[in-house]
């Protein structure tokens, strides 16, 4: 131990400053505290500035820090507990063979991973973080023969960004929270995060699976295709076309009531039916947040590169009702064109929407093309619906797309039913 300084170790400790949206994480005094987050809140940082702040508060406590490997302990002391400290680091003692921090008062930190399990028991102590507890908890024995037993009189923080939830103990440790007063759980995500700029998730939020977004950025329990409709196998695309080869286009618009960076995306997009095979290709399409006279301008202007072709053009108002009335009147006042237009009425039950039309994705029916920069964002919404956390647009686009199709199809049946009579 270093010198021992006569000055009260409080008086001497640094300012420590919690970030606002984590404090409550920290001040809960809740026997088990999971503090389930996304790896960008700094999650480890402000653990250690909650154990070294009680350490210098609590004089002979007895601390446990537990990570994934024991590698990272040496990093987490040079990086996190020197920078916290600053010069109060002059009189802790760090033992770097057995990764243990002693503070003048007393006060003890051990560290140990789930790598050395071993150097982990016949302890006790008073306070516990569990860092990674993800991949700690891997090995549910560690936690059920090992440090549950050893934290039975202390308090802990268990923190992680959690994954898939099947057969995994820190799921099942967080539904506990639900049902015992000795257990809490805090969720942030991304967004509750100060540290990174909201147009470059957005971005992210494109480029990335579905399930990726999820479990990393929403912090969020994932079993891939849990719930989904369509598998990924299911998806089949094209790298080019010949116009020539089609002859049948629709046209349908989901609408939005706003452009807020909130609000859904409005979509519109060209769904074409091959003359042989009877494949449905999507083609052109539009996903942007627009306000009500844009959806409509760019609408008329996607109409008219394929004006020719288009056999109808349908549209869900329910969202905006404002839509039908700026695009007709667009249409008449400035194009001088006639939109083949309907508006159509479509359930409100998304599922019961998309349903009838999973056959064709089962059948390998319809292509996406491949090269488009959007390519991911629609994937992801196929394969994750009706996951509530994944947007939907293109979704709903494609149902009422499709129910062209579907309307054409059964038209086709009653006239054969009526000619066989």
């Amino acid at each position: 131990m270093k010198k021992k300084n006569n000055i009260p170790l409080k008086e001497r400790a640094p300012n420590f400053q919690f970030a606002q949206f984590i404090k409550p994480a920290f001040r809960d005094y809740t026997k088990y505290t999971i503090i389930r987050a996304w790896r960008r809140v700094w999650k480890t940082y402000w653990a250690f500035q909650w154990i070294l702040l009680m350490m210098i508060e609590n004089p002979w406590s007895k601390w446990l820090w537990v990570d994934t490997i024991q590698s990272n302990l040496k990093k987490y002391i040079e990086r996190y507990v020197k920078e916290i400290l600053g010069r109060l680091i002059e009189t802790v003692h760090i033992d770097y063979q057995s990764y243990i921090i002693t503070f003048d008062n007393w006060s003890v930190l051990d560290m140990g991973s789930a790598e050395r399990p071993e150097n982990l028991e016949w302890f006790w102590y008073d306070y516990a973080v569990l860092n990674e507890a993800w991949i700690i908890l891997k090995k549910d024995w560690l936690w059920r023969k090992t440090l549950q037993p050893m934290l039975m009189d202390a308090q802990v923080k268990i923190v992680w960004t959690p994954k898939w939830k099947t057969d995994h103990l820190y799921y099942e440790l967080s539904q506990q929270c639900k049902a015992s007063k000795n257990w809490v759980e805090y969720h942030y995500t991304c967004y509750d995060s100060p540290y990174i700029n909201q147009e470059e998730l957005e971005n992210i939020k494109d480029e990335i699976a579905w399930f990726l977004w999820l479990q990393e950025y929403m912090a969020e329990f994932v079993d891939v295709y849990e719930n989904s409709l369509i598998d990924q196998e299911r998806l089949r695309y094209y790298d080019s076309l010949d116009i020539n080869d089609f002859d049948r286009i629709y046209a349908h618009a989901d609408t939005t009531h706003t452009w807020k960076t909130t609000s859904d995306y409005f979509c519109l997009m060209l769904i074409w039916e091959h003359r042989k095979s009877k494949l449905y290709y999507v083609i052109d399409f539009i996903l942007e947040k627009l306000d009500v006279e844009k959806q409509a301008r760019q609408s008329i202007i996607m109409y008219s590169q394929y004006q020719k072709r288009i056999k109808k053009f349908t549209y869900d108002e329910k969202a905006n009702q404002w839509f039908g009335f700026w695009i007709k009147k667009l249409a008449r006042e400035e194009y001088n064109i006639s939109l083949p237009i309907e508006e159509q009425k479509y359930p409100n039950d998304k599922i019961q929407h998309f349903t009838p039309h999973v056959p064709h994705f089962k059948s390998n029916r319809v292509y996406l093309p491949s090269n488009h920069k959007h390519i991911n964002r629609w994937k992801n919404q196929l394969i994750a619906f009706p996951e509530k956390w994944i947007n939907d647009d293109f979704v709903d686009w494609l149902s009422g797309a499709l129910d062209n199709f579907k309307w054409k199809e059964k038209k086709k049946k009653t006239t054969l039913a009526v000619i066989k009579q």
